[in-house]
């Protein structure tokens, strides 16, 4: 269970029906926002916003004024500035944090990089820093992210992606780049995501770093798995902007021009095979230049937003594969009397959404789902038929699969005579997945999917993600060389689940993974009866047994008693 997985039912629902229809389905009464507090001052400019253990870190500025403010926002309604890193020096304000070290790194609009110890927000040093990296341009600000836990850099760079070794914050390498050349018709590298802390894909733009040329857009995709010598796999078509991804489905937009005017396209794309990218929706989402997308992001790991104009697009995509539109146009900023921002940024955690939002300074929002909160969570599990076939079903995923022979449905930990029959209109809601063609793997192999760095433990039929190197390394008995590589569908063909409990610990925990890169997870305690977990559609067998080391690993979040 995700955040709030009581809620996520009735969003199963409605994409199982977006399949059918083959159109998207508008949630449109689910979503809400209301403004919490507001921090700034007139033609101040804010721009970026990050947040980290009650402290929300930004760039301000207007002419003569650059500097990072921290604002303590343990009380949403009245947030408070308890510190400033000023000067020309921070000017670009595009901002990194390492969470584990607490380290904050601040661009400087392509002269150096800085990092600070934050350790301590009201008492802010600098550490260190990248002196001039980046050739300068116009109009250039560059992206900062890190990945392989927080020892690799990397910094988009005008003419190229640049990789650095942080793993010693003092004393910081340049491992490799890859260069596209200064020049008008290759552009500048510009936002970018990864994925499988594999594959760079990296938006580009010519009129960003050339304003006398027109913009035109693309998104290179290049493999990093050699930090010394990264090199270029593909360049993706020129509509194509910002894509950010979850697993291995990358979410960008597309705007066009038509004789009625412009408007904004939702792509989304299937990233499994990195050398056969394969769309697999499109949404029209924004009417009109004036709504232009200038942004998109993911919240809590659940909810997919774009935003340009004066409108935010929202999707839930606790099912990647399948994101349901909820908000087609929020006006955010009229419905909070806001003006209009010029790039907006945006941050969340649990109920609560910061926003950057140019001169209009940094809003606080807190948003809230709604809808039937006490359906059955999922069906996950599930072994189907009807009257009118001979054939079982396993529902996985949201999609039926069929088991192809007994063998298989023994194998999968399945109890004979446990299928329900339903009807063939029920049958018909879930989407046919692949079948289901060789019996399962033994309870607990480890397995990851070609081109994948995630690990899973199987207990058929369910699967569970190994968090991070430092929670393999806590069982001596799992061993790297027993990985086995398998094919996409195998590893999609068991259940995800994120139940588990300590061997000495009767308490079961819903694990919600928020952010991979830097190792941070929260554990939440799943108050409920039995009778409650079972009606809810858990299955015991879905529970996990760790360690207690690894139970205490995690970070500990409200309980759901829901």
């Amino acid at each position: 269970m995700k955040n709030k997985k009581y809620i996520l039912v009735l969003l199963l629902l409605i994409s199982v029906m977006t399949f059918i229809s083959g159109a998207p389905v508008i949630a449109d009464n689910d979503f809400s926002i209301s403004k919490e507090s507001f921090y700034g001052q007139e033609q101040l400019y804010t721009h970026n916003v990050i947040v980290f253990n009650n402290y929300l870190y930004t760039f301000n500025s207007n002419t003569g004024v650059n500097r990072i403010e921290i604002l303590d926002i343990s009380n949403k309604t009245s947030p408070e500035l308890v510190n400033t890193i000023t000067g020309n020096n921070v000017y670009g304000g595009y901002l990194e944090i390492d969470r584990i070290r607490e380290i904050l790194f601040v661009n400087t609009k392509g002269k150096s990089i800085k990092l600070y110890d934050i350790s301590n927000p009201q008492d802010i040093t600098e550490i260190s820093t990248i002196d001039d990296p980046l050739p300068i341009a116009p109009n250039y600000f560059n992206r900062l992210k890190l990945v392989s836990n927080n020892n690799i850099l990397l910094v988009s760079a005008i003419n190229s992606l640049k990789i650095f070794d942080v793993s010693d914050e003092t004393n910081i390498n340049l491992l490799g780049e890859y260069n596209i050349g200064i020049n008008k018709e290759n552009g500048c590298l510009n936002y970018f995501d990864v994925l499988n802390e594999r594959y760079i894909v990296s938006n580009r733009v010519s009129g960003l770093c050339w304003p006398d040329q027109n913009h035109e857009w693309g998104n290179y995709v290049i493999d990093i798995s050699d930090s010394n010598n990264p090199s270029l796999i593909i360049n993706l078509n020129q509509l194509t902007r910002r894509i950010i991804f979850k697993e291995s489905y990358g979410y960008t937009y597309e705007i066009h021009s038509s004789s009625s005017g412009d408007y904004t396209e939702a792509v989304f794309y299937n990233f499994s095979n990195i050398n056969n990218i394969e769309e697999i929706n499109r949404i029209r989402i924004q009417e009109g230049g004036n709504n232009a997308i200038s942004d998109l992001g993911i919240w809590n790991n659940h909810y997919l937003y774009y935003t340009g104009g004066k409108n935010l697009t929202i999707f839930d995509i606790s099912n990647a594969a399948n994101p349901v539109l909820l908000k087609k146009e929020y006006n955010l900023y009229s419905s909070l009397n806001l003006s209009l921002p010029t790039f907006p940024f945006f941050a969340a955690d649990n109920d609560y959404i910061y926003a950057a939002l140019g001169r209009s300074g940094v809003v606080i929002l807190s948003y809230k789902v709604s809808g039937s909160l006490f359906l059955p969570f999922t069906n996950e599990g599930r072994v189907l038929t009807s009257a009118q076939t001979e054939k079982l079903y396993l529902i996985v995923n949201g999609q039926k699969r069929w088991l192809k022979s007994s063998d298989i449905f023994i194998s999968y930990g399945l109890v004979p005579n446990s299928q329900e029959t339903v009807s063939q209109a029920e049958l018909d809601q879930y989407p046919t997945g692949p079948a289901i063609e060789k019996p399962s793997l033994s309870e607990g192999s480890l397995i990851r999917a070609e081109d994948d760095f995630r690990v899973y433990l199987i207990k058929p039929p369910y699967k569970r993600h190994i968090f991070s190197p430092e929670i393999f390394s806590i069982y001596g008995h799992l061993k790297w060389e027993n990985i086995q590589e398998v094919k996409p569908e195998i590893v999609s063909s068991y259940i995800t689940s994120d139940l588990y409990r300590s061997i000495d610990d009767y308490r079961v925990y819903s694990l919600e993974e928020i952010d991979e890169a830097q190792g941070i997870a929260v554990k939440h305690h799943l108050d409920l009866t039995a009778a409650q977990f079972e009606s809810k559609g858990y299955s015991w067998h879905q529970v996990f047994i760790v360690s207690p080391q690894e139970r205490d690993y995690y970070q500990t979040g409200a309980d759901y008693n829901q």
